[in-house]
């Protein structure tokens, strides 16, 4: 009796629930939760693979001689569409304080990205509960 109050019901009974407009929106919103989760873990992926680029373009800068220039091209990933147009002649020193720089905006996009998919997975727990606690084994919401 105390189950049936706190909304969980037997399997059985939980093949015959009918889904009404509330369920729908939450079963909607868990969609939506993980599109977006499936969203953010690309952008980790990219982050952490330019950040890796880049930590890699920092320990080769460090074997060049100090007098070396060389070309370093500059631009938003997002604005060149892989295509790097624009090239600048630099020094190591400045070219250091840039990928430090271009680093620390990585490491910053990684956190952001992975303080929103903490809240998307928390909320999606708490959809998954509700959801399940009413249809039970009647809904999946697995990937």
């Amino acid at each position: 009796m105390a189950a049936e109050a706190a909304g969980l019901r037997k399997v059985s009974e939980a093949d015959n629930v009918e889904v009404d407009k509330q369920d729908q929106l939450m079963i909607n919103s868990f969609n939506r939760l993980n599109n977006r989760k499936h969203e953010l873990l690309e952008l980790i992926k990219r982050q952490k693979e330019q950040l890796s680029n880049l930590e890699d373009a920092q320990t080769e800068l460090m074997l060049l001689d100090d007098h070396d220039s060389f070309m370093f091209a500059i631009g938003d990933e997002h604005v060149r569409h892989g295509n790097i147009d624009t090239f600048i002649h630099s020094g190591t020193d400045s070219t250091d304080e840039q990928i430090e720089t271009l680093m620390n905006k990585c490491n910053a996009k990684v956190e952001g990205f992975e303080k929103e998919l903490s809240g998307k997975l928390t909320d999606m727990d708490g959809l998954k509960t509700k959801l399940y606690a009413k249809f039970g084994k009647s809904i999946n919401l697995e990937e």
